[in-house]
């Protein structure tokens, strides 16, 4: 046998091989002598099946405690300060839950008829993507205007509407403090439970003297448990806004009330689990809104509440069980799992709506979501253009399925075709029906969100995952097992037929797609050989594991994906000296991580990758004054004199 693996290549005869690949991309073998014997799989050490590639997100209970985005934590990642479309910025530490730090990446997904800009009469020094008040500056208000009350650790975006009014959509992930990747722009997801949104100062934006009531804000939510608006007085009402999919908390109030905190331009929605949130802020006429995003109970006061439905899509699971994560090997792949997935508020439910990104479908027309796999005219293609109505019956009701693209997104909406809503068991039956399936079986990740409509409340999101695709030519491929220990990936696995297997590649992945080679070989002999591989990718994350064996005859036969979760927890940075004279410091380093240095008003000065050990970074060009270093959770100051 031939082992090769990607950087360098050896030459072990032996049946079983080790192979050790190191932080430094290198490869090493070494040799363990435990003789030709095929060995049984024990399942119980096998970190996921073939059927659940993924790992449930760890859930982290907050308890409706406050989530913080103050400036100091603020990392504009992607776009220009947070105002560009695509924008990413990063939040650190947003909140800490046993020890365990929190990030959240806010993505700007796009602004309709407006701009972000600063309210009249404010000092600059900060940014209208998340304004703050600035201290000793000698005109904080305008007659008209006041943020006196807004906190730092709100999230406070500032904006200017044209004429007819606009709108900006902004997306909320939570993430494992210190796991955010600059190469994919993610980071680790968590989920977190019991979370209470406030947003305050939903209102007009003139003076009450001389009411317009042509501007009003609003927020769109979704995918909340509950809502809470004030009772009695409330200036906010609430619709269904079909073109977001999202229930619209619009003001009533045509002009400015002062005090942010207003109890009658209040609202509050509350999520039992959040893994991602998306929000809509905008209005209805010209003119400057400002919005003001508390993340926690905030005052007292006197409410009414609004309910929503609820979907889970694998309640046969452990943990929270609203996802389904399942792995695509040619035949059609259920969306939800379980039974008595679906429970409405008032047994009825106008739409089952799911969505995806139109950047996951690779294989266009050839990837599909029916009700009926042997029946074309139900089958809901999900390529481009993506529009229409597609109609279908299932146990005697006609259905139909609409089709919207939207801001990069790929709507799918389910309801009855004669406009009634669906009782809780139908929606089950439907719901049940619902198969995704991928006639090129490309290799890839599809994120499926889903949520149910009732009235004019949405249920919380739950997410469908497929891992595409399998290449198996037959039922034969590899046995592979992954489990981790420590800083590493343990595998192991045994060619299913070594005697017309010709070589082997061993492949990983970090996102479910972009596959990269971990280690490959030739099968020389005719032995029935262990093949095991210890992988230290050199920092934590979701990592995926693949064989593909090529026989005799040139076909490749994949085994089944396996994944696993590696924490290698963040050691404290050391830097020396330190006040440094301009010239160089070093960085002492536990582990492989990216550094940010900021100078105190937040701009980055450099940018890079850190090695374990000891690191030399020359500092010649920046002026004397004080820097963060910044690393995860990790906040270093320097002093350069």
């Amino acid at each position: 046998m031939k082992i090769k693996p990607p950087e360098t290549a050896g030459n072990l005869l032996q049946p079983v091989i080790e192979l050790t690949r190191e932080d430094n991309g290198h490869t090493q073998g070494q040799l363990l002598w435990k003789g030709y014997r095929k060995i049984a799989l024990v399942f119980s050490i096998v970190i996921l099946s073939m059927q659940t590639p993924g790992v449930t997100q760890p859930v982290y209970d907050i308890n409706y405690g406050m989530l913080n985005f103050p400036d100091a934590n603020k990392i504009h990642k992607e776009g220009v300060f947070g105002q560009t479309p695509g924008s990413k910025t990063l939040y650190t530490n947003v909140v800490s839950v046993n020890g365990q730090p929190i990030d959240c990446i806010i993505t700007t997904i796009g602004v309709t008829n407006g701009r972000f800009e600063y309210p009249t009469g404010f000092c600059s020094g900060t940014i209208p993507f998340d304004f703050r008040n600035i201290q000793n500056c000698p005109t904080p208000d305008t007659p008209l205007v006041t943020l006196s009350n807004n906190e730092d650790r709100f999230f406070t975006p500032t904006f200017f509407f044209d004429n007819g009014g606009g709108n900006c959509r902004f997306k909320f992930e939570f993430i494992l403090g210190g796991s955010y990747n600059d190469a994919t722009d993610k980071g680790r997801a968590v989920i977190l439970k019991n979370v209470m949104v406030n947003s305050y100062d939903i209102d007009g934006n003139v003076d009450c003297a001389t009411p317009n009531p042509g501007v009003n804000q609003f927020n769109d939510f979704s995918g909340f448990n509950a809502a809470a608006r004030a009772t009695p007085g409330t200036m906010i009402q609430y619709s269904y806004n079909a073109s977001t999919g999202m229930t619209r908390f619009t003001s009533m109030a045509n002009c400015n009330i002062r005090d942010i905190k207003d109890p009658r331009t209040r609202i509050r929605v509350e999520y039992e689990y959040l893994q991602e949130l998306d929000v809509v802020v905008g209005m209805t006429g010209r003119g400057r809104a400002f919005f003001m995003f508390d993340f926690g109970q905030g005052p007292s006061w006197t409410t009414q509440y609004l309910g929503a439905p609820v979907v889970d899509l694998n309640t046969q699971s452990s943990g929270d069980g609203y996802n389904n994560t399942t792995t695509l090997c040619s035949t059609p792949e259920r969306v939800s799992r379980g039974v008595s997935n679906i429970r409405s508020v008032s047994n009825s439910v106008n739409e089952i709506i799911m969505s995806i990104q139109s950047s996951e479908i690779i294989d266009g027309h050839a990837e599909l979501i029916t009700t009926n796999i042997a029946n074309p005219s139900a089958h809901v293609t999900l390529g481009a253009p993506f529009s229409g109505l597609v109609y279908f019956t299932l146990a005697g009701i006609d259905y139909q399925c609409q089709k919207i693209e939207l801001l990069g997104m790929r709507n799918l909406s389910f309801s009855k075709r004669n406009g009634t809503a669906m009782t809780d068991p139908e929606a089950e039956q439907l719901l049940d029906s619902l198969v995704y399936f991928n006639s090129a079986n490309s290799v890839g990740l599809r994120h499926f969100s889903l949520w149910l409509r009732e009235g004019q409340v949405t249920s919380s999101y739950a997410f469908f995952d497929v891992y595409g695709g399998c290449i198996l030519l037959s039922a034969a491929g590899s046995d592979l097992e992954a489990r981790t220990t420590g800083r590493e990936v343990r595998l192991q696995w045994t060619p299913a037929d070594p005697a017309n297997v010709r070589n082997w590649v061993l492949e990983r992945s970090e996102a479910g797609g972009n596959w990269t080679s971990v280690a490959h070989g030739d099968i020389q002999a005719r032995e029935l050989p262990l093949l095991q591989l210890t992988d230290r990718p050199g920092r934590s994350g979701l990592y995926f594991y693949r064989v593909i064996n090529a026989d005799l005859s040139g076909n490749r036969w994949l085994s089944p994906q396996r994944s696993v979760r590696l924490d290698i927890p963040l050691r404290p940075l050391h830097i020396y000296p330190n006040p440094s004279p301009a010239g160089a410091i070093t960085v002492m380093s536990g582990n492989e991580r990216e550094v940010l240095m900021t100078d105190v008003s937040g701009r980055i000065v450099w940018q890079g990758w850190l090695k374990a050990g000891s690191n030399r970074l020359e500092l010649g060009r920046l002026r004397p004054g004080v820097y963060v270093i910044c690393s995860g959770s990790d906040r270093e100051r320097l002093l350069i004199q």
